[in-house]
């Protein structure tokens, strides 16, 4: 019997993985960059408190803006990473962590993220 295609799918299979794997790391490296940048934004603002004493105008409505999209900013990263481990070390994986919300990006947009105007194959 002739295992050549056979072999082949497999050398295929494993490029395709490795592939794979470098696209992961450079979109884990990526999120991790952003994160940082969300940190800062994050850090920057008033306390919850401060923001509930502020009377109502544009800045509390802004600041109350930056709340949810730091909110929604971290949901994503953690979407992407899984969600940041507890005191125990245990990790509790929720449905949206592993990427089955309603709102899930597919790695092509990641991709174009990460690299605007550039093609990437991902099959």
């Amino acid at each position: 019997m002739d295992y050549s295609a056979k072999i082949n799918a497999l050398q295929k299979a494993i490029q395709t993985l490795r592939d794979i794997k470098e696209m992961l790391y450079a979109t884990e490296q990526r999120v991790l960059e952003l994160e940082k940048e969300v940190c800062a934004i994050d850090d920057a603002l008033p306390d919850d408190a401060h923001t509930r004493a502020m009377p109502d105008g544009a800045e509390k409505e802004q600041i109350l803006h930056l709340y949810d999209l730091a909110d929604t900013a971290y949901r994503l990263i953690d979407e992407v990473l899984g969600p940041p481990d507890d005191e125990n070390g245990n990790t509790a994986y929720t449905p949206e962590a592993r990427g089955n919300a309603p709102s899930e990006i597919s790695l092509e947009e990641i991709l174009r993220q990460m690299n605007p105007g550039g093609k990437y194959h991902t099959s």
